[in-house]
């Protein structure tokens, strides 16, 4: 089990290079925020939480500026955290000094989507509450189940996608594409998450079906840029579930290893069925 901890470790240890590469410096780990992040790495248990452990393998591929999608954002965490990823308004070494309050700005785009309007209410209201609501357009237009058949929809060239950088849609994630009609040329994602299932909280009869999320997943790979992440947490605990993981096992094994490298996780000694982890990344 120890050799298992030294590995997670070494894994946490060279994400965080890779995400804050100045912190492991000398000059870098003198600062606060460079202490903060290293103690937060070295202290990570990477395995035990599958949530935290995909998000983890997520950052390593999202740098300010980047386009990332949350297919499925639910009460809207995953959403945070990539916004957290795509965050610029304090530098490195001065973050740790931020006022609370301050609002939050990233650069690049962040797009979230969910059929269900609570949850998008529910991701919106983290994001405001977070100090991300300056990324956020005002009124109905991306986000509000107003009714229409499209409210997330947005047109023109992605400069004037929507006046903030995050779009949160009332689209089921097999609609996703309908979001960027209008635009001179899809968005080529770093990295696209979804985390299946229902949502936290809510009703536990909707859930993703397989036949959506397939339908999903592929026009994801659409969106995916060369040495872009697409990560996906399953959950079979549940017979939809459980026929949505078969489905994608056997999606994600058919895919051409030329173009696609596939990898999946799974806690083998956990009980009651817990989440795993399917990751896919272009390749060229």
């Amino acid at each position: 089990m120890k050799q298992f901890e030294n590995a997670a470790l070494q894994i946490s240890i060279l994400s965080g290079f890779l995400r804050y590469p100045d912190i492991y410096t000398l000059p870098g780990l003198l600062t606060g925020f460079g202490r903060a992040c290293h103690n937060r790495l070295m202290k990570t248990n990477l395995i035990q939480k599958t949530t935290e452990f995909a998000l983890h393998i997520v950052e390593a591929y999202v740098h300010p500026g980047d386009t990332v999608i949350d297919a499925t954002c639910g009460n809207g965490f995953d959403t945070l955290r990539l916004a957290e990823m795509l965050r610029v308004d304090a530098k490195a070494g001065d973050a740790a000094d931020a006022k609370a309050g301050d609002p939050k700005m990233i650069s690049g785009r962040l797009y979230a989507f969910d059929i269900q309007p609570e949850a998008v209410e529910a991701t919106r209201e983290l994001l405001r509450r977070e100090g991300y609501g300056a990324g956020l357009p005002d009124g109905a237009a991306s986000g509000q189940a107003d009714g229409a058949d499209h409210p997330g929809r947005i047109g023109g060239d992605s400069s004037k996608a929507a006046p903030g950088r995050i779009t949160v849609a009332c689209l089921g994630h097999q609609q996703m594409l309908s979001c960027f009609e209008g635009l001179e040329s899809m968005p080529e994602a770093s990295a696209i998450v979804f985390n299946l299932g229902y949502l936290p909280g809510g009703d536990k009869q909707i859930t993703t079906t397989t036949e959506t999320t397939l339908d999903a997943v592929r026009d994801s790979l659409r969106l995916l840029k060369v040495n872009g992440l697409l990560c996906i947490t399953m959950y079979d605990g549940h017979p939809e579930g459980a026929e949505e993981k078969r489905a994608l096992l056997h999606f994600a094994e058919e895919l051409d290893s030329k173009l696609w490298h596939v990898s999946y996780i799974s806690m083998l000694n956990q009980r009651n069925a817990p989440p795993e982890i399917l990751l896919i990344t272009r390749k060229r």
